[in-house]
């Protein structure tokens, strides 16, 4: 008898374990970082309206309410993807200015430039993503999401210029910022001249300026 209890302990440990080896949930390293990876790919080849979050789950290979323990909706991972794309540009920036052994005139270029190309990449990914015949509608959305998220960023971006001097230190040194990124965006979205270097030259007039 203490046999035959021993055999089916056995056996329902046995069962229980690959229970657990079929159906438990799958881990996968860094699985945040794959999901905002994954949702950038899949915006710029299908679009933002055509991708649901069921398809991301899918390619994925996780489940659906796994993926919204992360992201509540897809205008949550579009600002994670910009998050991360503007944390690499910011990052590039603190280092040139930490680094930097450049006249402040010098320093000031270099940090334009960055911040130039940052938002041209970011841009391109936009035009692949969205609409543009429906765009109002997203941007609508977007902001009625994150309502906070420029304003903050023109925050941390005009105390990380600080050190830049001219423009950036003054009393204006957010709204020579903020001068700054529409200036960009205009010369991005609306010039018809791709003269990056005459454009990045204009750009640091303005900072001077100010």
């Amino acid at each position: 008898m203490k046999n035959h209890f021993k055999t089916v302990r056995f056996n329902l440990d046995f069962m229980n374990t690959v229970h657990y080896i079929l159906f438990m949930p799958k881990l996968i390293p860094q699985l945040e970082e794959h999901i905002i990876n994954t949702a950038e790919k899949l915006f710029i080849t299908d679009g933002f309206d055509s991708v649901s979050m069921r398809r991301m789950a899918n390619d994925l290979n996780i489940a659906v309410g796994t993926l919204y323990n992360y992201f509540p909706n897809k205008a949550a991972l579009f600002f994670s993807i910009m998050d991360k794309s503007w944390n690499k540009t910011i990052a590039e920036v603190e280092k040139l200015i930490r680094g930097s052994e450049a006249g402040a005139f010098e320093t000031r270029r270099a940090v334009i430039e960055i911040i130039y190309r940052g938002i041209k990449d970011r841009g391109a990914f936009a035009r692949k993503t969205f609409d543009y015949s429906n765009l109002e509608n997203h941007s609508h959305k977007l902001k009625s999401f994150k309502p906070d998220w420029q304003h903050d960023l023109i925050k941390n971006l005009t105390e990380l210029l600080k050190p830049l001097g001219a423009g950036f230190s003054g009393t204006d040194a957010e709204r020579t910022v903020q001068s700054l990124l529409a200036s960009i965006r205009f010369f991005i979205s609306f010039s018809e001249s791709d003269d990056e270097a005459g454009n990045i030259d204009f750009l640091l007039k303005i900072a001077e300026l100010n």
